[in-house]
């Protein structure tokens, strides 16, 4: 049986390519806004932290609000 993350996931590929996605830019990956279970990034290399979850090698967010990147290190926070 699939999950809601693998058909989620299978679907996003399907109709947005993650360079156009990520804008082409790894870099303005920080201060965007994200909802729960958007995809941050399939790239490998990074590491979740709060806020994010992984699922088959791509990281997802698990709140609404801002992506930050620290090093290699991507977490969200919530927008208050």
């Amino acid at each position: 049986m699939i999950n809601n993350y693998e058909k989620y996931e299978k679907e996003l590929m399907r109709n947005v390519k993650l360079e156009d996605y990520l804008s082409g830019s790894l870099s303005e990956l920080d201060s965007k806004i994200v909802m729960a279970g958007d995809l941050i990034t399939s790239e490998e290399g990074f590491m979740h932290g709060s806020g994010t979850i992984m699922r088959n090698k791509c990281i997802y967010s698990c709140i609404i609000g801002r992506v930050t990147k620290t090093n290699r290190l991507l977490t969200v926070n919530s927008i208050k």
